[in-house]
Order: structure tokens, then C-alpha cells, then sequence
């Protein structure tokens, strides 16, 4: 089986900023994730601790002297949603989970509900088509 893995605005950009060689490396671990989904273990992904949302995860990615994250997390629809990304030494090591995570969680929530309010709009219509009718 293979999993969708959806690239959000923030993670998007991320990638489209990253060297050739090194979006290469990102496309590689991001291929690896939509085969192996969420068994897909250390050192390729970790669990994030200190987050609202338990399935918070990081793709690692090591490029040269640069330790690339992208936060994500697993959706209803069973994809995987890159929310953002960065290299955590650049940032800083003791800044980066502080910082990054609660944006994380931001976009997280925000999808949650654009795609809960787009089941909802399609269910309405799908409803509003059979109304009226016998059933088949």
C-alpha cells in the first residue's frame, strides 16, 4: 500500500528553497515515507514528545552538515501531512522543537478543520442530489 504524503504551504516552500542535492535527499525520505507510512521508523522519523497532538512526527534528513526536519502528521484520510520544515542546526538545536512545534500544531488544527468542513460540504451535496429520489 501506498500513502499520500501532502506538502502544506510552509513544507512546499521549505523544499522549494533547499539546494538540488539537497531537495534530492528530502524527495528520497519523503518517497520512503509514502511506502512505508507510519511504520516507517528511526532514523528516517521520530515521534515528537511535548506536542497537543500525539502523532506528530519529524521526517530526518542528514545532508551534508545539515540536519533537515519536517514536522507532519498522519490525517483522517490516512496522509501524510508535511506541515513545515527546517534544518535544525541552522536554527539552533535548543530553539528549533520550541519554536517549530506549536506552528506545527497551528497548521495541523487548520487542516483538521478545512478538511472536516469539505467532508461536511460534500456529504451536504451529496445529500441535496438524492433528496426527493427513490432509492435504486
Amino acid at each position: 500500500m501506498t500513502w499520500i504524503v501532502e506538502l502544506l504551504e510552509q513544507a512546499q516552500e521549505f523544499f522549494d528553497e533547499l539546494a538540488p542535492d539537497e531537495q534530492v535527499r528530502v524527495a528520497g525520505a519523503m518517497r520512503m515515507l509514502e511506502a512505508h507510512g507510519p511504520t516507517l521508523g528511526r532514523p528516517h522519523v521520530d515521534l515528537l514528545k511535548g506536542s497537543r497532538h500525539k502523532n506528530l512526527k519529524e521526517l530526518r534528513v542528514q545532508c551534508g552538515d545539515k540536519q533537515f526536519r519536517i514536522l507532519f502528521a498522519f490525517d483522517r484520510k490516512r496522509s501524510a501531512v508535511l506541515l513545515l520544515g527546517g534544518d535544525k542546526l541552522a536554527y539552533g538545536v535548543d530553539r528549533f522543537y520550541v519554536d517549530l512545534i506549536p506552528i506545527a500544531e497551528d497548521l495541523f488544527d487548520a487542516h483538521l478543520e478545512r478538511t472536516a468542513a469539505a467532508a461536511t460540504s460534500v456529504k451536504k451535496t451529496a445529500a441535496k442530489k438524492t433528496r426527493g429520489r427513490k432509492p435504486p
